[in-house]
Protein backbone atom coordinates (compact mmCIF):
# COMPACT_ATOMS: atom_id res chain seq x y z
CA UNK A 1 0.00 0.00 0.00
CA UNK A 2 1.19 3.21 -1.06
CA UNK A 3 2.23 5.49 2.35
CA UNK A 4 0.92 9.03 2.93
CA UNK A 5 2.52 11.89 3.16
CA UNK A 6 1.86 15.08 5.66
CA UNK A 7 4.94 17.78 5.14
CA UNK A 8 5.68 20.40 7.47
CA UNK A 9 6.86 23.73 5.95
CA UNK A 10 7.86 27.31 7.40
CA UNK A 11 8.17 30.94 6.95
CA UNK A 12 9.87 33.32 8.13
CA UNK A 13 8.71 37.07 9.21
CA UNK A 14 10.39 40.09 9.65
CA UNK A 15 9.95 42.37 12.55
CA UNK A 16 8.47 44.96 9.27
CA UNK A 17 5.81 42.11 8.44
CA UNK A 18 7.39 40.94 5.19
CA UNK A 19 7.16 37.35 4.91
CA UNK A 20 9.95 35.36 2.79
CA UNK A 21 9.29 32.48 0.87
CA UNK A 22 8.26 29.39 2.67
CA UNK A 23 10.89 26.69 3.12
CA UNK A 24 10.22 23.03 3.31
CA UNK A 25 11.30 21.56 6.55
CA UNK A 26 10.44 18.05 6.57
CA UNK A 27 8.37 15.03 5.17
CA UNK A 28 6.98 12.01 7.38
CA UNK A 29 5.59 8.99 5.72
CA UNK A 30 2.56 7.13 7.70
CA UNK A 31 0.96 3.79 6.82
CA UNK A 32 -2.45 3.93 8.68
CA UNK A 33 -4.72 6.49 10.40
CA UNK A 34 -3.38 5.33 13.66
CA UNK A 35 0.05 6.12 12.12
CA UNK A 36 -0.42 9.70 10.93
CA UNK A 37 1.33 12.48 12.92
CA UNK A 38 -1.55 14.67 15.23
CA UNK A 39 0.59 16.90 17.24
CA UNK A 40 3.41 18.82 16.27
CA UNK A 41 6.05 20.90 18.65
CA UNK A 42 7.96 24.04 18.08
CA UNK A 43 10.67 24.71 20.83
CA UNK A 44 13.57 27.22 20.31
CA UNK A 45 16.94 27.27 22.08
CA UNK A 46 18.27 29.22 25.01
CA UNK A 47 20.40 31.41 22.44
CA UNK A 48 17.56 31.45 19.98
CA UNK A 49 20.57 29.81 17.22
CA UNK A 50 18.56 26.27 17.27
CA UNK A 51 14.71 25.39 16.01
CA UNK A 52 13.23 21.70 16.64
CA UNK A 53 10.22 20.36 14.82
CA UNK A 54 7.97 17.54 16.92
CA UNK A 55 5.92 15.23 15.39
CA UNK A 56 4.57 12.20 16.15
CA UNK A 57 1.07 10.29 16.23
CA UNK A 58 -0.98 9.52 20.04
CA UNK A 59 -3.88 7.87 18.96
CA UNK A 60 -3.82 5.70 22.69
CA UNK A 61 -2.93 2.32 20.33
CA UNK A 62 -1.85 -0.56 21.96
CA UNK A 63 -0.36 -2.43 19.05
CA UNK A 64 1.58 0.30 17.38
CA UNK A 65 4.86 1.58 18.37
CA UNK A 66 5.23 5.25 19.12
CA UNK A 67 7.43 7.01 16.80
CA UNK A 68 9.12 10.35 16.59
CA UNK A 69 10.06 12.57 14.00
CA UNK A 70 12.39 15.22 14.34
CA UNK A 71 13.66 18.55 12.44
CA UNK A 72 16.86 20.86 13.72
CA UNK A 73 17.13 23.87 12.31
CA UNK A 74 19.04 26.56 12.69
CA UNK A 75 17.70 30.32 12.68
CA UNK A 76 17.42 30.39 9.16
CA UNK A 77 15.13 27.40 8.67
CA UNK A 78 18.09 25.64 7.16
CA UNK A 79 18.34 21.84 8.20
CA UNK A 80 21.04 20.28 10.55
CA UNK A 81 19.54 17.17 10.82
CA UNK A 82 17.05 15.07 10.88
CA UNK A 83 15.27 11.46 11.81
CA UNK A 84 12.22 9.40 12.52
CA UNK A 85 12.44 7.25 15.45
CA UNK A 86 10.51 4.08 16.54
CA UNK A 87 10.66 3.97 20.25
CA UNK A 88 10.07 0.47 22.17
CA UNK A 89 6.68 1.42 23.52
CA UNK A 90 3.35 1.96 22.10
CA UNK A 91 1.12 5.01 21.66
CA UNK A 92 -0.89 3.58 24.77
CA UNK A 93 2.14 3.31 26.65
CA UNK A 94 3.87 6.42 26.16
CA UNK A 95 2.50 9.82 27.26
CA UNK A 96 4.75 12.74 26.24
CA UNK A 97 4.85 15.65 28.35
CA UNK A 98 7.17 18.07 27.48
CA UNK A 99 10.19 19.24 25.05
CA UNK A 100 13.14 21.24 24.88
CA UNK A 101 16.57 21.45 22.78
CA UNK A 102 19.80 22.88 23.76
CA UNK A 103 22.11 25.18 21.99
CA UNK A 104 24.21 22.71 20.61
CA UNK A 105 20.61 20.54 19.31
CA UNK A 106 20.39 18.16 21.22
CA UNK A 107 16.94 17.07 22.02
CA UNK A 108 14.91 16.44 25.51
CA UNK A 109 11.65 14.93 25.62
CA UNK A 110 9.82 14.29 28.94
CA UNK A 111 7.87 10.85 28.76
CA UNK A 112 5.59 9.21 31.28
CA UNK A 113 5.61 5.39 30.77
CA UNK A 114 3.22 3.20 31.69
CA UNK A 115 4.18 -0.80 33.22
CA UNK A 116 3.34 -3.25 29.99
CA UNK A 117 -0.05 -4.03 29.16
CA UNK A 118 -1.47 -1.36 31.46
CA UNK A 119 -2.28 2.09 31.16
CA UNK A 120 -3.54 2.77 34.94
CA UNK A 121 -1.79 5.15 37.33
CA UNK A 122 -1.25 2.73 40.24
CA UNK A 123 -0.90 -1.12 40.86
CA UNK A 124 -1.46 -3.08 43.73
CA UNK A 125 1.64 -4.36 45.45
CA UNK A 126 2.34 -5.94 48.31
CA UNK A 127 -0.92 -4.62 49.73
CA UNK A 128 -0.72 -1.49 48.86
CA UNK A 129 -0.65 0.95 45.54
CA UNK A 130 2.62 1.63 43.64
CA UNK A 131 2.85 3.76 40.83
CA UNK A 132 2.80 1.53 37.41
CA UNK A 133 4.54 3.95 35.35
CA UNK A 134 8.23 5.84 35.26
CA UNK A 135 9.16 9.36 34.54
CA UNK A 136 11.98 8.86 31.75
CA UNK A 137 14.18 11.66 29.91
CA UNK A 138 15.07 10.96 26.61
CA UNK A 139 17.71 12.53 24.76
CA UNK A 140 18.21 12.27 20.72
CA UNK A 141 20.85 13.79 18.94
CA UNK A 142 22.32 13.24 15.39
CA UNK A 143 24.51 10.28 15.25
CA UNK A 144 22.55 7.81 17.97
CA UNK A 145 20.03 5.70 16.33
CA UNK A 146 18.37 5.68 19.46
CA UNK A 147 17.81 8.24 22.20
CA UNK A 148 19.43 7.61 25.77
CA UNK A 149 16.77 7.28 28.78
CA UNK A 150 17.38 8.24 31.99
CA UNK A 151 14.53 6.90 34.10
CA UNK A 152 14.12 9.00 37.47
CA UNK A 153 14.16 7.09 40.64
CA UNK A 154 11.33 8.47 42.54
CA UNK A 155 10.20 4.07 44.06
CA UNK A 156 6.92 4.19 45.31
CA UNK A 157 5.88 8.59 44.82
CA UNK A 158 3.70 10.00 42.59
CA UNK A 159 4.26 12.60 40.54
CA UNK A 160 2.00 14.99 40.06
CA UNK A 161 3.76 17.81 37.98
CA UNK A 162 6.96 17.92 36.88
CA UNK A 163 9.52 20.63 35.12
CA UNK A 164 12.98 20.78 33.31
CA UNK A 165 15.47 23.51 32.49
CA UNK A 166 18.78 22.87 30.37
CA UNK A 167 21.74 25.17 31.75
CA UNK A 168 24.29 26.69 29.01
CA UNK A 169 26.43 23.94 29.63
CA UNK A 170 23.74 21.90 28.91
CA UNK A 171 23.25 19.64 32.30
CA UNK A 172 19.80 19.47 32.93
CA UNK A 173 17.79 20.34 36.18
CA UNK A 174 14.74 18.71 36.29
CA UNK A 175 12.45 19.04 39.70
CA UNK A 176 8.87 18.07 40.51
CA UNK A 177 5.49 17.55 43.12
CA UNK A 178 4.91 14.11 44.27
CA UNK A 179 2.20 12.61 46.27
CA UNK A 180 2.19 9.66 48.47
CA UNK A 181 -0.83 7.94 47.23
CA UNK A 182 -3.25 7.66 44.33
CA UNK A 183 -4.91 11.39 45.45
CA UNK A 184 -2.66 13.71 43.82
CA UNK A 185 -2.36 15.59 46.98
CA UNK A 186 1.26 17.37 46.68
CA UNK A 187 3.27 16.65 49.73
CA UNK A 188 6.43 16.86 48.56
CA UNK A 189 9.28 18.21 46.06
CA UNK A 190 11.85 16.36 44.21
CA UNK A 191 15.12 17.71 42.29
CA UNK A 192 17.35 15.58 40.04
CA UNK A 193 20.54 16.98 38.31
CA UNK A 194 21.58 15.35 35.59
CA UNK A 195 25.66 15.73 34.03
CA UNK A 196 25.24 16.53 30.19
CA UNK A 197 28.83 14.34 30.15
CA UNK A 198 28.09 11.58 31.49
CA UNK A 199 24.34 11.48 30.98
CA UNK A 200 23.75 10.22 34.59
CA UNK A 201 22.57 12.23 37.76
CA UNK A 202 24.85 13.57 39.95
CA UNK A 203 22.48 14.76 42.57
CA UNK A 204 18.71 13.51 42.53
CA UNK A 205 16.72 14.53 45.97
CA UNK A 206 13.28 14.44 47.54
CA UNK A 207 11.79 15.92 50.36
CA UNK A 208 8.24 16.20 52.47
CA UNK A 209 6.81 19.95 52.68
CA UNK A 210 6.34 20.50 56.16
CA UNK A 211 3.10 21.41 58.02
CA UNK A 212 4.34 25.14 58.58
CA UNK A 213 5.53 25.14 54.48
CA UNK A 214 2.24 24.86 53.23
CA UNK A 215 0.33 26.78 56.13
CA UNK A 216 -1.48 29.67 53.96
CA UNK A 217 -1.85 27.36 50.67
CA UNK A 218 -5.04 25.52 50.10
CA UNK A 219 -4.75 22.14 51.10
CA UNK A 220 -6.01 18.71 50.85
CA UNK A 221 -5.76 15.30 52.59
CA UNK A 222 -4.51 11.84 51.73
CA UNK A 223 -6.32 8.33 51.86
CA UNK A 224 -4.15 8.31 55.45
CA UNK A 225 -5.34 12.04 56.37
CA UNK A 226 -2.23 13.82 55.42
CA UNK A 227 -1.97 17.62 54.61
CA UNK A 228 -0.34 18.84 51.40
CA UNK A 229 -0.85 20.94 48.99
CA UNK A 230 -4.54 21.16 46.48
CA UNK A 231 -3.73 18.86 43.08
CA UNK A 232 -4.21 21.63 41.19
CA UNK A 233 -1.08 23.37 41.67
CA UNK A 234 1.21 23.45 38.13
CA UNK A 235 4.79 24.48 37.63
CA UNK A 236 5.54 27.92 36.18
CA UNK A 237 9.39 28.50 36.16
CA UNK A 238 12.49 27.38 36.98
CA UNK A 239 14.99 29.46 37.44
CA UNK A 240 18.66 28.91 37.56
CA UNK A 241 20.91 30.04 40.30
CA UNK A 242 24.59 31.04 39.58
CA UNK A 243 25.50 28.43 42.33
CA UNK A 244 23.93 25.33 40.60
CA UNK A 245 20.77 25.46 42.58
CA UNK A 246 17.32 26.16 41.36
CA UNK A 247 14.66 28.58 42.20
CA UNK A 248 10.89 27.64 41.16
CA UNK A 249 7.27 28.62 40.84
CA UNK A 250 4.12 26.97 40.62
CA UNK A 251 0.64 28.40 40.87
CA UNK A 252 -2.87 26.93 41.75
CA UNK A 253 -4.84 26.76 38.61
CA UNK A 254 -8.35 25.78 37.89
CA UNK A 255 -11.17 26.11 35.43
CA UNK A 256 -15.13 25.90 36.75
CA UNK A 257 -18.25 26.47 34.61
CA UNK A 258 -21.69 27.39 35.79
CA UNK A 259 -25.14 26.79 33.93
CA UNK A 260 -28.28 28.39 35.17
CA UNK A 261 -31.61 29.12 34.10
CA UNK A 262 -33.62 32.03 33.63
CA UNK A 263 -37.04 33.27 31.55
CA UNK A 264 -34.79 34.01 28.60
CA UNK A 265 -32.74 30.69 28.40
CA UNK A 266 -30.18 28.90 29.88
CA UNK A 267 -26.38 31.42 30.27
CA UNK A 268 -23.17 28.81 30.49
CA UNK A 269 -20.60 31.02 32.43
CA UNK A 270 -16.70 29.54 32.91
CA UNK A 271 -14.65 30.78 35.74
CA UNK A 272 -10.66 31.15 35.57
CA UNK A 273 -9.14 30.61 38.89
CA UNK A 274 -5.40 31.28 39.13
CA UNK A 275 -4.30 31.43 43.20
CA UNK A 276 -1.34 31.45 45.27
CA UNK A 277 1.91 31.75 43.84
CA UNK A 278 4.35 28.99 45.03
CA UNK A 279 8.38 29.66 45.36
CA UNK A 280 10.59 27.32 46.73
CA UNK A 281 14.71 27.91 46.80
CA UNK A 282 16.64 24.31 45.97
CA UNK A 283 20.59 23.78 46.85
CA UNK A 284 23.27 22.36 44.25
CA UNK A 285 22.96 19.63 46.62
CA UNK A 286 18.71 19.34 46.60
CA UNK A 287 18.21 20.05 49.91
CA UNK A 288 15.24 22.47 49.77
CA UNK A 289 16.29 25.64 51.28
CA UNK A 290 12.73 27.70 52.24
CA UNK A 291 9.07 27.91 51.10
CA UNK A 292 7.13 30.84 50.44
CA UNK A 293 3.99 31.75 49.45
CA UNK A 294 2.84 34.43 47.70
CA UNK A 295 -1.08 35.33 48.60
CA UNK A 296 -2.71 35.92 45.20
CA UNK A 297 -6.37 35.09 44.43
CA UNK A 298 -7.56 35.88 40.43
CA UNK A 299 -11.41 34.89 38.99
CA UNK A 300 -12.79 36.14 36.29
CA UNK A 301 -15.87 35.58 33.63
CA UNK A 302 -15.24 33.86 30.56
CA UNK A 303 -11.60 35.22 30.08
CA UNK A 304 -8.14 34.20 31.42
CA UNK A 305 -6.10 37.57 29.45
CA UNK A 306 -5.84 38.71 33.16
CA UNK A 307 -4.84 35.57 35.10
CA UNK A 308 -1.26 34.62 36.44
CA UNK A 309 1.84 36.85 36.77
CA UNK A 310 4.56 38.04 35.42
CA UNK A 311 8.21 37.19 36.41
CA UNK A 312 11.41 39.01 36.09
CA UNK A 313 14.63 38.16 37.80
CA UNK A 314 17.36 40.56 38.22
CA UNK A 315 20.37 40.51 40.04
CA UNK A 316 19.20 37.84 43.41
CA UNK A 317 16.09 39.35 43.84
CA UNK A 318 12.58 37.44 41.83
CA UNK A 319 9.86 39.75 40.65
CA UNK A 320 6.39 38.99 40.77
CA UNK A 321 4.11 41.48 38.45
CA UNK A 322 0.53 41.18 38.67
CA UNK A 323 -3.59 42.40 38.59
CA UNK A 324 -4.25 42.59 42.30
CA UNK A 325 -6.95 44.02 44.88
CA UNK A 326 -6.27 47.16 46.26
CA UNK A 327 -6.84 46.46 49.32
CA UNK A 328 -4.30 43.51 49.48
CA UNK A 329 -1.52 45.85 49.07
CA UNK A 330 -1.37 46.99 53.15
CA UNK A 331 -1.81 43.93 54.20
CA UNK A 332 1.04 41.48 55.43
CA UNK A 333 2.30 39.19 53.00
CA UNK A 334 1.09 35.95 55.64
CA UNK A 335 -2.74 37.48 55.33
CA UNK A 336 -5.28 35.59 52.95
CA UNK A 337 -5.85 37.57 50.17
CA UNK A 338 -8.89 39.11 49.00
CA UNK A 339 -9.84 37.66 45.18
CA UNK A 340 -9.60 40.27 42.28
CA UNK A 341 -12.61 38.99 39.50
CA UNK A 342 -13.23 42.73 37.85
CA UNK A 343 -11.29 46.20 36.93
CA UNK A 344 -13.04 47.35 40.04
CA UNK A 345 -10.25 48.04 42.57
CA UNK A 346 -7.49 46.58 40.72
CA UNK A 347 -3.85 47.58 40.76
CA UNK A 348 -0.94 46.19 39.72
CA UNK A 349 1.11 44.82 42.30
CA UNK A 350 4.27 44.10 42.53
CA UNK A 351 6.21 41.42 44.93
CA UNK A 352 9.95 40.70 45.34
CA UNK A 353 11.13 38.08 46.65
CA UNK A 354 15.12 38.21 47.75
CA UNK A 355 17.89 35.10 47.48
CA UNK A 356 17.08 34.57 51.59
CA UNK A 357 13.22 34.38 50.94
CA UNK A 358 12.41 37.45 52.53
CA UNK A 359 9.38 38.99 50.65
CA UNK A 360 7.90 42.38 50.17
CA UNK A 361 4.64 43.72 48.16
CA UNK A 362 4.30 47.37 46.64
CA UNK A 363 1.26 49.13 44.11
CA UNK A 364 3.18 49.88 40.81
CA UNK A 365 0.13 51.95 39.34
CA UNK A 366 -3.59 52.41 39.70
CA UNK A 367 -5.24 49.98 36.92
CA UNK A 368 -8.68 52.30 36.61
CA UNK A 369 -7.01 55.95 36.92
CA UNK A 370 -3.53 55.48 35.75
CA UNK A 371 -3.90 53.08 32.55
CA UNK A 372 -8.06 52.19 32.02
CA UNK A 373 -7.20 48.24 31.86
CA UNK A 374 -5.47 45.64 33.25
CA UNK A 375 -2.44 43.83 32.84
CA UNK A 376 -2.13 40.77 30.28
CA UNK A 377 0.37 38.42 32.02
CA UNK A 378 0.92 35.80 29.44
CA UNK A 379 2.11 38.65 27.23
CA UNK A 380 4.79 39.82 29.80
CA UNK A 381 8.48 39.43 28.51
CA UNK A 382 11.23 40.05 30.49
CA UNK A 383 13.88 42.55 27.68
CA UNK A 384 16.87 43.69 30.21
CA UNK A 385 18.55 42.27 33.28
CA UNK A 386 16.18 44.91 34.95
CA UNK A 387 13.06 45.72 32.49
CA UNK A 388 9.87 43.97 32.48
CA UNK A 389 7.41 44.86 29.25
CA UNK A 390 3.86 44.27 30.05
CA UNK A 391 0.64 44.83 28.11
CA UNK A 392 -2.83 46.17 29.34
CA UNK A 393 -6.29 46.18 27.79
CA UNK A 394 -9.93 45.97 28.65
CA UNK A 395 -11.98 42.65 27.61
CA UNK A 396 -14.45 42.55 24.87
CA UNK A 397 -16.37 40.35 23.32
CA UNK A 398 -16.78 41.76 20.57
CA UNK A 399 -15.12 44.61 18.72
CA UNK A 400 -11.65 45.44 18.46
CA UNK A 401 -9.23 46.01 21.75
CA UNK A 402 -7.35 49.09 22.80
CA UNK A 403 -3.88 48.13 24.14
CA UNK A 404 -1.54 49.69 25.91
CA UNK A 405 2.37 48.60 26.56
CA UNK A 406 4.13 49.67 29.82
CA UNK A 407 7.58 49.10 31.47
CA UNK A 408 8.66 48.14 34.94
CA UNK A 409 12.36 48.87 35.80
CA UNK A 410 14.06 47.92 38.86
CA UNK A 411 17.36 49.59 40.22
Amino acid sequence: KKADKMTYAATIVGLDGKAGSTQKITSVSYDGRNNEPNYTIWRISEDTSKILLAAGADHDDDDIKSRINLAVLDNRLNKIWNKSIVLPYSQERLSVRSWTIANDGQVYMLGKVYDEGSNRESKKKNGKRRPAYKMIIFRFDATGEKPKELILGLQDKFVTDMTFKLAPNNDLYCTGFYSNDTRGVIQGVFFTHINSQTGQADVANRRELSALEIAGFDTQKDKSGDQGLDSNFDFNRLVLRNDGGIVVTAEQQYVTTTTSMSGTGMTTTTYYTNNEIFVTSIAPDGDIEWVRMIPKKQTFANTNYFNGYMLMVSDNNMYFLYNEDEDNIGKPLTAKAKRISSFRDAVAGLVTVTSDGRMDRRKIFDSKEDADALMVPADGVQISPNELFFITTRFRLFGSKKLRMGLVQVK
